[in-house]
């Protein structure tokens, strides 16, 4: 079986840098275990699959395709950093002629935009809804210790924890056990986010695109796409 797989840096224009996934390229539909068998051969944080949703599509021409993606250990259904590394594969790799293309996943229906500096998202936008502390106390201890925490909020839709931190703080550049979306240094509406994810293998700061995207942008206030949060340039 030969299948084309690229491997795309999202965020950033140099090589070597940003957040790496790895894009295959499928004519027909795999079985599940060779999905996780290549994404476990890949080793990165994402393996993003571009399927053709019929036997008439193709990579240069047709507008909308199926997309899943992958880590090393299991599915995910969203990852924001692999659906740009998508796009920009069959954008700039595959010539596709179209400005807009649509990805059906797991999360619904996603859209990656031609800009003139990059590629813009369209990412569903999840509610979050006030935590209290005391239910969740144990857990954060175990995960942050006596790290101050000023707010926390909970999406049931991703079953993850949003954990603002003390606006004291800056940057947390320690692995924690559990996930957790760190907004800090909050100044108007931006905020440092960093995503802890390692029950999943997937290193700090490897897959903050989905996260950013569908659940930051609820906590700092923004509604609609996340343009400024997920382009690739």
């Amino acid at each position: 079986m030969k299948l084309p797989i690229f491997i795309a840096d999202a965020f950033t224009a140099r090589a070597f840098c940003g957040n790496p996934a790895a894009v295959c390229l499928l004519e027909n539909e795999l079985e599940n275990d060779t999905y996780q068998n290549i994404a476990k051969e890949m080793n990165l944080s994402e393996t993003a699959f571009i399927r053709r949703l019929s036997p008439t599509d193709n990579f240069a021409q047709s507008s909308c395709f199926g997309l899943r993606w992958f880590t090393p250990a299991s599915e995910v259904p969203l990852c924001g950093h692999a659906t740009l590394a998508s796009a920009a594969v069959l954008f700039y790799k595959m010539k596709n002629m179209n400005s807009t293309l649509t990805f059906n996943t797991l999360s619904g229906e996603l859209k990656a935009r031609r800009a003139e500096d990059g590629i813009i998202l369209d990412l569903p936008l999840y509610p979050i809804y006030s935590q209290d502390f005391h239910e969740v106390e144990t857990l954060i201890k175990t995960a942050i210790g006596d790290t101050l925490v000023q707010d926390i909020q909970y999406s049931p839709d991703t079953h993850n924890l949003l954990v603002r931190l003390s606006d004291s703080y800056k940057r947390i550049c320690t692995h924690y056990p559990q996930q957790l979306l760190v907004p800090a240094a909050r100044e108007e509406r931006n905020a440092c986010l960093s995503v802890f994810q390692t029950r999943r293998r997937t290193e700090h700061f490897s897959a903050t695109g989905w996260t950013s995207g569908c659940e930051g942008c609820s906590y700092c206030g923004f509604r609609g796409h996340a343009d400024g949060l997920d382009r690739l340039y």
